[in-house]
């Protein structure tokens, strides 16, 4: 076979197609590995890390503003104080 002007054997097209066929299981295989459900808590964290990203936000608290930083330390502080009262996102 030619490809490009280039001799190639069957040999190695099979070695090729082998080896792609690896590859395309190998990333299918640790896509559904790293696709798990998440618990409450790490939600909960990913939440709090969305409002911490908020760039233009202001967080209201006591009639004082606050940025996004500040509130999703204060959502922290709120969250590890209660304990194991939260059990869900």
């Amino acid at each position: 076979m030619v490809i490009n002007g280039n001799k190639i054997k069957k040999g190695a097209l099979l070695l090729i197609g082998d080896l792609a066929f690896l590859l395309i299981f190998f990333s299918i295989a640790t896509a559904q590995t790293a696709t798990r459900i998440l618990t409450e808590h790490e939600k909960i964290e990913l939440l709090i890390a969305a409002v911490e990203q908020l760039q233009d936000a202001e967080f209201i608290r006591n009639e004082k503003a606050y940025k996004s930083s500040r509130a999703a330390e204060h959502l922290r502080t709120k969250l590890k104080r209660s304990g194991n009262k939260v059990k869900t996102a």
